[in-house]
């Protein structure tokens, strides 16, 4: 599967970023397969239910799609 979104590292721990960006970072964690970058983007606020806008899948969506049981 190819990821629509551009390949970008997201933010750690960094409190700011629009709520678009910290969706995005918590997206792109979940399909990296990054526990701990999916938590800190939780953590500064990201929605646990966004979705991405061509894909429709939530961060859960793309945990199970790619067999990451740790991060569903």
């Amino acid at each position: 599967m190819m990821w629509p979104l551009k390949k970008k590292n997201p933010p750690q721990g960094s409190a700011g970023g629009s709520e678009a960006e910290r969706g995005e970072a918590l997206l792109t964690a979940a399909y990296e397969g990054d526990v701990a970058a999916a938590i800190a983007a939780l953590k500064d606020g990201a929605d646990v239910s966004v979705r991405h806008a061509a894909t429709g899948l939530t961060a859960l969506h793309i945990a199970v799609g790619t067999n990451n049981m740790a991060l569903a």
